[in-house]
């Protein structure tokens, strides 16, 4: 599981996270997982491989919350004034690694300000909505 996570570290994300400064912490490996922390003055970028799977999300600083790079997706998409029939279309479908590096190089600094001291706690909120509307998306309501 490491290799792999590895390997999508090296292909796609080593250089980027090296230019924003970002330092390895907290790395984890145990039996079918894998768990890279990546943190910078301004951002959290955490990847895990969990039994071939890999989940790759953001978060502040100032946060215990992270968000994958979809649910970031559908927030820019929804902040641009996109349809819900749009957003819901984006929050059902999976972004490639490179879908991903692109939307993080391209939005790096926008991600800065949502992610800040000032605007974290706005920005998690509507995160956590948008990914509770995921989960009925993908799952059906089970109320």
């Amino acid at each position: 599981m490491k290799e792999y996570l590895d390997a999508c570290l090296e292909k796609y994300f080593n250089e980027i996270l090296s230019e924003k400064e970002f330092k390895k912490s907290d790395p984890l490996f145990s039996g079918m997982g894998a768990y890279y922390e990546f943190k910078n003055n301004d951002l959290k970028f955490m990847i895990v491989n969990d039994r071939g799977i890999i989940e790759i999300s953001i978060s502040s600083v100032h946060s215990k919350n992270s968000f994958s790079f979809e649910l970031i997706n559908a927030f820019f998409y929804e902040a641009l004034g996109a349809s819900l029939k749009i957003v819901d279309n984006i929050l059902s479908k999976r972004l490639d690694f490179k879908a991903i590096k692109d939307l993080f190089l391209e939005k790096y600094e926008t991600l800065k300000v949502v992610f800040s001291k000032v605007n974290h706690r706005k920005a998690d909120d509507k995160l956590s909505a948008l990914g509770n509307k995921r989960a009925a998306l993908l799952f059906g309501n089970k109320k």
